[in-house]
Parts: structure tokens; sequence; C-alpha cells
């Protein structure tokens, strides 16, 4: 139908210079009468029926996510007092669990490192605690399910073209 529906009139109304892209393909849609949605990086056009609700699972993951980053930042605020000699992160890890009041979990990757932290005791956000460990490792702090993980960061696509 999105294809029918351009096909039938290719001319779509000029926008003023300087619009927000959303706002083009909000105004292009509409005079077409689709819907727009991006999914993995691809753009597509359809009828209302099939993109709408699409949109709202979209609009209710980025709800979900926003609520997930308040919750970690309003965790990462608390002022915690741990410390010590030579720590490994996932022993950086366990004293923040008891400090914190919530487990704290590290996946495989990240509990093996070899990375050592020496920590004064004293009183600081946990944020602070959280940004020495990733300036000393590539680590990654995610709340889910009122869970802290240490995650090692995502390793990019396989790209099969690589080194040829």
């Amino acid at each position: 139908r999105a294809r029918q529906a351009f096909k039938d009139d290719l001319s779509i109304s000029a926008l003023p210079a300087g619009r927000l892209l959303q706002e083009t393909f909000d105004a292009w849609s509409r005079e077409a009468g689709l819907e727009w949605k991006v999914e993995n990086g691809v753009l597509f056009f359809g009828p209302p029926e099939e993109i709408a609700p699409a949109k709202e699972k979209d609009a209710k993951r980025r709800a979900d996510r926003k609520e997930r980053d308040k919750a970690l930042s309003a965790l990462l605020a608390r002022r915690v007092t741990i410390g010590g000699e030579n720590l490994a992160i996932r022993q950086v890890a366990a004293l923040l669990e008891p400090a914190l009041g919530v487990s704290v979990r590290c996946d495989p990757e990240t509990w093996h490192r070899t990375v050592r932290l020496s920590l004064e005791p004293r009183e600081r956000p946990a944020l602070d605690i959280v940004r020495i460990v990733q300036a000393a490792a590539p680590v990654e702090v995610w709340l889910r399910d009122g869970v802290l993980w240490f995650l090692g960061p995502t390793p990019p696509p396989f790209d099969p073209y690589a080194g040829k």
C-alpha cells in the first residue's frame, strides 16, 4: 500500500529547511495516509494498522529504558564507603553489594579480569567507584530487575569480510 500511495502521487508538499527529520517523515506520511517506523536501522513506510503496533512497542521500550536509567542514576548517587588494596573487579562488586543494598553481579568476562584496583576507604558516590572501575577496564554497568551488573563490553558484530 505504501508503494502504491507513492506511485499514485509522488509529489509531496515541500517542507521548510531546518526541520527535524522526524517532523519531515511525519508530514510526508500524513499526506500519503501512511505511518513510518525505523527497525534495525531501516526506514519503513506502511499503512497505520501495520506500523502502529511496532511504534507502540518502541515507545514502551523507550519508556522502560528511561525508567531503568533513572533508577540506575538514583542507585549510583548513593554515598558508600568502601576501600581496599589490590582488589579485583569482582571484589569491588562484592563490597558494593552490602553498601548499596542490592545484588551486584559480574558476567564471566568481568569476573575473570586480572585488573586490580586500590581504593582509599572514604565516603563517595557509588558512581565514583563505577568510574574508577571503568577507567581501569572497559566495563558497562546495567541495572536489571534490581540487580546491578558489571558487564564486559559488547563485542562488535561479526564481519565476515574483516581482514580481507
